[in-house]
């Protein structure tokens, strides 16, 4: 057989379903299946979590149905058929899915976004120093809008316009990225571009773990005391009318470890938004001046 899929996705990364679905395409008519699935360590085949034995169906499909799954955990499984002779196949090879965030815990992040919408692309840019080798990275960010995530100055994932357009009071999509091979020992930079889209005001929410050769595994999250934001060279981005882009604008070194043009902006209190923090000096005068570290042109 082949085409094995999880949730309709060849192996998949950043799942978030509990009990995810299998399916495969048989080379021959099937009249029954067995499962195995596997907790993946070092990209082998190791420790059955689940073995749905022998089932009797025709159906090219299965759900999950062993012991709970764990949040940011890579699984591989395989699946072996009998055919209409009574013979079976052999093991299939394996396919792989990885969970992302179950537990609503694990985002430990705030939501950041622009005090008043508009339709700039806005640039937030954090920083984080790591003492060892990254051995294993994933960042997941969920936005109202459009966003594109930046690592030491490359783009990670290949799409476009993501996460998908939903109804944002009933669902927020987020997107799971493995940026192992962009963040480095030493000094590093994760920036965030921010735009509209077909939200009513824009906004974003970040999480990051680092697994390091030591063994420590580091979290980084957006909030207002790390985060800084400026506005990108798109001065103007709408689903209608296409981007305005201006030169000036341009800071080529806007997510690289070390920003030399970071001196140029001025410091102003509250250019954005961060929604566990107050919004007004009177409110908290001091969280207010501890976390306003917002930037501006």
């Amino acid at each position: 057989m082949n085409n094995l899929l999880t949730e309709y996705t060849e192996n998949p990364l950043g799942l978030d379903i509990a009990k995810p679905r299998f399916s495969w395409t048989p080379q021959l008519p099937q009249t029954a299946y067995c499962i195995r699935v596997f907790v993946d360590e070092a990209q082998g085949k190791t420790s059955i979590l689940w073995n749905s034995g022998v089932v009797e169906s025709r159906l090219p499909f299965c759900d999950y149905a062993g012991a709970p799954l764990q949040s940011m955990t890579r699984y591989r499984w395989t699946v072996c058929l009998r055919d209409e002779m009574g013979s079976w196949t052999d093991e299939s090879p394996s396919a792989y899915f990885e969970l992302a965030l179950l537990e609503e815990s694990l985002w430990q992040g705030s939501w950041i976004g622009p005090t008043i919408s508009s339709n700039i692309v806005w640039s937030f840019r954090n920083e984080i120093s790591l003492s060892h080798r990254v051995v294993k990275a994933r960042a997941y960010l969920a936005t109202v809008g459009f966003s594109e995530l930046w690592v030491n100055g490359e783009k990670a994932g290949k799409n476009v316009l993501d996460p998908a357009n939903t109804d944002y009071d009933k669902h927020i999509h987020y997107v799971t990225y493995d940026i192992s091979e962009q963040l480095q020992q030493g000094e590093n930079a994760i920036g965030i571009l921010l735009s509209k889209g077909w939200a009513t005001h824009e906004k974003f929410l970040l999480q990051v773990y680092i697994w390091l050769e030591n063994g420590d595994c580091v979290s980084l999250f957006s909030d207002a005391k790390n985060t800084i934001m400026f506005p990108s060279p798109i001065l103007s981005a709408t689903v209608y009318s296409g981007e305005i882009y201006c030169s000036e604008y341009e800071r080529p070194d806007w997510c690289l470890p070390v920003m030399e043009s970071l001196a140029e902006l001025h410091k102003e209190d509250w250019s954005f938004f961060c929604t566990c923090l107050p919004r007004r000096r009177e409110d908290n005068p001091g969280l207010f001046d501890q976390y306003s570290r917002a930037y501006y042109i």
